[in-house]
């Protein structure tokens, strides 16, 4: 039996007992209020309860899923898990199961005529992933590129069922259906969407689940992509602003300022590590780009930062330079691409993705696309967006005609 105050969970094996306790010197020491502690032992104790009729072996990551999905234990969800992984006794899924069930939520409103196909699709994409992966392959499929695929063709799948309710199949699908729906998509994204839905439809044919591909692959010329840029007076505002209430708002600022004068994805700012920057030297060092090296205000963004960062509520042993700033984060991991846009937009008034590119095209109108390759380390079909080397090079020789002149 276990007690915390006027609250009685009845637990009798020692080890779930023993569990308990150190759960409740965890919450303890996250909380520090009997109040909020009462509350979580009392929204955990059904899970407790239940590990009664298991051994302590067969305490795993999906067993908690089950069991937190049975009870309904809402609150004490992220505290439970956080406690669990930071004793040892369960291990975060890989990518691939979390990703799973996304799918499922993706589908759990289609038709299974429909769904039975997509199920197939993206676990020959994930088999593919595992062979690319053991035979070494440079670049393997990215779990996020399977996504990708799964929530577009859900999209088709709802909006098909949507306009047509009688069409319960891919059989059933035709060409018109096809057409009219890409039409119904944007003209940047038509050209794309139409290649993956080609391949699927592909694959359907290969596994019996069509009979024929019930669109024409034609050839089509690429859309350019059309991004917003700031305009110069867009740019010099943020620019003073940044310089005037930046030190007010340091952990907005900073990362305003790294996607805004660094090109810095959201992905790699959410990865940097407190042993990744470099006072001394002024830089940020990065795994798969090149460093990151800091001017003035980006020191003194960074040194305010870090003392707001000191006061953060269970700061202590976090590897990560950038946290959230909650009590309820019971484990040590990174801030998503969510948080990081959010903070962004909420200091500046633009997306991350809008400052990246606005810096990219800076730099590739001054110093040329090839630039961008060696400096922020992008592909040269990405570096091609934003101008061709060879127009660059052209440019450069006739000013030098003209300078001689």
């Amino acid at each position: 039996m276990f007690w915390y105050f006027s609250l009685e969970i009845s637990v009798n094996r020692t080890w779930v007992v023993n569990l308990l306790k150190e759960y409740k010197d965890f919450l303890v020491a996250h909380h520090k209020e009997q109040k909020s502690v009462r509350k979580h032992l009392m929204n955990a104790s059904a899970i407790f309860i239940d590990m009664e009729g298991i051994l302590p072996h067969e305490l795993t990551f999906c067993w908690l899923e089950s069991a937190i999905e049975k009870c309904g234990t809402s609150m004490a969800k992220q505290s439970i898990k956080g406690f669990l992984k930071g004793k040892g006794l369960i291990k975060e899924p890989d990518e691939e199961y979390l990703y799973r069930k996304i799918f499922d939520n993706y589908l759990k409103d289609c038709p299974s005529g429909f769904t039975k196909c997509v199920v197939w699709y993206y676990d020959e994409k994930f088999n593919l992933r595992k062979r690319q992966i053991e035979n070494n392959a440079r670049k393997p499929i990215k779990v996020r590129t399977v996504d990708s695929d799964v929530c577009f063709l859900s999209r088709m799948i709802k909006w098909t069922t949507a306009k047509y309710p009688n069409i319960n199949s891919w059989l059933d699908v035709s060409e018109e259906m096809v057409n009219q729906f890409l039409l119904s998509l944007t003209p940047a994204n038509r050209e794309c969407m139409r290649k993956d839905l080609y391949q699927f439809f592909k694959f359907a044919v290969r596994k019996r689940c069509i009979f024929i591909i019930p669109m024409t692959d034609y050839k089509a010329r690429e859309t350019t992509r059309v991004n917003y840029v700031l305009t110069f007076k867009e740019q010099s505002g943020l620019a003073h602003k940044m310089q005037l209430e930046g030190l007010s708002f340091p952990y907005e600022a900073l990362l305003t300022s790294l996607a805004f004068y660094h090109a810095l994805p959201a992905r790699y700012i959410c990865s940097i590590l407190l042993s990744d920057v470099d006072i001394e030297k002024r830089v940020i060092h990065m795994s798969d780009i090149p460093d990151v090296y800091l001017t003035s205000i980006d020191m003194l963004l960074l040194k305010e930062y870090v003392l707001l960062r000191n006061n953060f509520p269970n700061n202590e042993g976090r590897k990560y330079l950038f946290i959230q700033r909650k009590r309820t984060v019971y484990y040590d991991e990174a801030i998503g691409v969510y948080f990081v846009r959010k903070m962004v937009f909420s200091f500046s008034g633009f997306n991350p993705q809008t400052l990246r590119i606005t810096c990219l095209t800076a730099m590739s109108n001054l110093y040329g696309p090839q630039f961008l390759r060696e400096a922020y380390g992008i592909s040269q079909t990405h570096a091609s967006r934003f101008g061709k080397y060879e127009d660059y090079l052209l440019e450069e020789t006739l000013n030098d005609v003209l300078t001689e002149k």
